[in-house]
């Protein structure tokens, strides 16, 4: 354990330095992934898979995880 004075200081220095943790890390560390997979038919045929269309597929499960209430 380290001081809350300690503790107040690294917070500062990771804010100024814009810190992120490693997505891998909290992962490890139990939180989360926040992945999502998409699978496609491979054999479904290749304008079934315009890159237009995929975009928006991704897009809408984007948008659908980004309100899944936690």
């Amino acid at each position: 354990m380290v001081s809350e004075a300690k503790a107040q200081r690294i917070r500062e220095v990771a804010k100024k330095m814009d810190y992120r943790p490693h997505m891998a890390a909290l992962v490890l560390k139990g939180m989360d992934s926040l992945i999502i997979e998409i699978v496609i038919d491979s054999k479904a045929s290749p304008d079934k898979l315009e890159a237009t269309s995929m975009r928006s597929h991704c897009r809408s499960v984007s948008n659908f995880a980004r309100n899944y209430p936690k």
